[in-house]
């Protein structure tokens, strides 16, 4: 299976490798991650801070490491 470009979080960018296909499944998949690491933490019961808010920190983390090239790709073409 092909790592897209977008799974790659650690680091910078890899903008010269992203394709606009790409989007939709990175995309939903770090959605979809976010949606399991929070079923999780319901489906655990342990409500502390470090089971709630790092588990779900770390995994909006992610989401936010696939869209943020996206984003920032269309300001970018955007721009005049």
């Amino acid at each position: 299976m092909t790592t897209l470009a977008l799974e790659q979080v650690d680091g910078l960018p890899r903008f010269s490798q992203i394709t606009p296909d790409q989007v939709k499944p990175a995309v939903t998949k770090a959605i979809e991650d976010c949606k399991q690491t929070i079923e999780a933490v319901v489906a655990s019961g342990d409500y502390s801070y470090a089971n709630v808010v790092s588990k779900i920190d770390e995994a909006d983390d992610v989401l936010g490491k696939v869209w943020s090239p996206v984003s920032h790709m269309n300001s970018v073409v955007s721009s005049d």
